[in-house]
């Protein structure tokens, strides 16, 4: 059998195939442009831009809007006019010279101009760039909520900025390097600086020495983000030398990261009013020191004189006794028994008002004197302990600390079913401490801070340049503590 050979093909079955390969690559650059055409759809429809594609005489001749809302007017009323035919003249005519300097010089250009949308003013930002030859694509996008928040932002800072200006109190803005950014006329004039000469200062050189320290402290810690604001009375230092009393009033600001920027003070001069303190705590120290000298005065008047007189009567009714009748002579052992009860009774209030031993063997031997002798009188038992007490004290300090006592073991001793109690003195960190503590029913500290005797101890507390602290609650007993500097200038305080 003879083989068969296959023929040539001849040039129009070539030009089929070709033809065939062509159709099948065309189709294949088809669909790999459709499916191009449908991502940048998907991208654009993401975009809230308006796009239009211009003529050099601003017509309209395409557009995407990605959200129709923003439109002008409806895409039949615009396809195939220009600009200027279909928004307002002003508009159009900036928008016409945007066109002609782009074609003209290539680079882009950027237009703003506001439309009534909707019955509202909307704002809007257009982008002019060259497409072709005699063709632009102008991208509009709706910033109105962009303008909006930047007029807000404004009259925010304008209100800011009218209120730093117009404080009556002072008012700083000081940047994280310690330096002063900005200052009232109010500030100026607390410290006698200029505003030019306050932003050459460094925070420091206002700061009185004394306060240096916390003042570095508080920053440090604003910065680093443990605290945001600071509440502190602190001294500064007036141009001409003198210390100006500041109440201030400090918060960190904070960019979104949460980083410091600068810090924003606020200070009322309260010197004035630190100074009436000042004159009250002399005037209520001065009043306790002539409340103790009477208390001295009346205690000897009471010991010495008065003691003495009964003393004396309490003989002649001895010695009369053993010269009368019988029953005459039991009358006077009647009259001698209450002689012996006044007698004692003046003597408790000799003690009371001051006892001697206070000023004679100092401040350990008065408060084991008046523990032993409240413990009889109450029948409550009461432990005394001390420790570093092996030296006389201010009597300031002694007397204050002695009164401290005394009124918180009365306090004790006024209110029922209290079965013990404890007393500590003792020094610590240059001061002397007092504490009383008794196990009762304990009462609600907010209730009772205005009595007489809670006050008092706090009044002397704080004359002294100490503290006083009282800790109960219903149920729980109380605990007094004090805190009573014994090396403080108390011409200072």
């Amino acid at each position: 059998m003879t083989p068969t050979v296959p023929k040539a093909p001849t040039d129009h079955e070539e030009n089929l195939q070709h033809l065939r390969a062509r159709i099948d690559e065309l189709e294949r650059t088809e669909a790999e442009l459709r499916g191009t055409v449908a991502e940048f759809r998907a991208v654009f429809d993401t975009f809230p831009d308006l796009h239009f594609r211009l003529a050099a005489d601003g017509m309209i001749l395409s557009f995407y809007a990605g959200n129709r809302a923003d439109l002008y007017v409806p895409p039949e009323t615009f396809l195939g006019k220009r600009m200027s035919e279909v928004l307002p003249a002003d508009v159009g005519a900036q928008i016409h010279a945007a066109v002609a300097d782009v074609l003209a010089n290539g680079s882009s250009v950027r237009i703003e101009y506001q439309l009534p949308i909707r019955t509202v003013t909307e704002h809007f930002e257009m982008r002019v760039v060259r497409f072709a030859e005699t063709q632009v694509i102008a991208i509009v996008r709706n910033v109105t909520a962009q303008k909006r928040a930047e007029e807000a932002t404004r009259e925010s800072d304008a209100r800011f900025t009218s209120t730093f200006e117009h404080a009556p109190v002072g008012m700083a803005l000081v940047g994280l390097d310690g330096r002063y950014v900005r200052v009232n006329r109010a500030l100026c004039e607390m410290f006698g600086y200029t505003e030019a000469e306050f932003l050459a200062l460094p925070v420091w050189q206002l700061t009185h020495p004394d306060d240096m320290m916390v003042t570095i402290d508080w920053l440090r810690r604003m910065v680093d983000g443990e605290v945001d604001t600071w509440h502190l009375e602190k001294r500064f230092i007036h141009r001409l030398g003198h210390t100006v009393w500041g109440l201030s009033d400090t918060s960190v600001v904070r960019g979104s990261d949460g980083r410091a920027l600068y810090v924003i003070s606020q200070v009322q001069d309260i010197t004035e009013l630190k100074r009436t303190q000042e004159r009250l705590q002399t005037l209520s120290r001065r009043l306790l020191e002539v409340q103790e000298a009477e208390r001295r005065h009346l205690a000897r008047e009471l010991h010495d004189e008065i003691g003495q007189v009964l003393t004396g009567l309490a003989l002649t009714i001895d010695r009369v006794g053993d010269m009368v009748a019988p029953p005459a002579r039991a009358r006077l052992t009647d009259a001698r028994q209450s002689l012996d009860d006044l007698i004692g009774s003046v003597r408790a209030l000799s003690l009371d008002l001051r006892p001697s031993m206070l000023d004679d063997l100092g401040l350990v031997a008065a408060v084991k004197w008046f523990v032993e002798r409240h413990a009889r009188q109450t029948n409550t038992r009461v432990r005394f302990d001390h420790l570093g007490l092996d030296r006389r004290f201010a009597p300031e300090v002694e007397i204050g600390a002695y009164r401290i006592v005394q009124e918180a073991l009365n306090n004790v001793a006024r209110h029922p079913g209290v079965a013990d109690a404890w007393v500590r003195l003792w020094v610590e960190d240059d001061a002397l401490r007092v504490e009383v503590v008794d196990h009762g029913k304990g009462f609600d500290t907010d209730m009772a801070h205005a009595t007489g005797g809670l006050h008092g101890m706090h009044e002397r507390a704080r004359l002294l340049g100490g503290e006083l602290r009282v800790e109960s609650a219903p149920g729980k007993g109380t605990r007094v503590s004090a805190t009573l500097p014994i090396g403080a200038d108390l011409s200072q305080l």
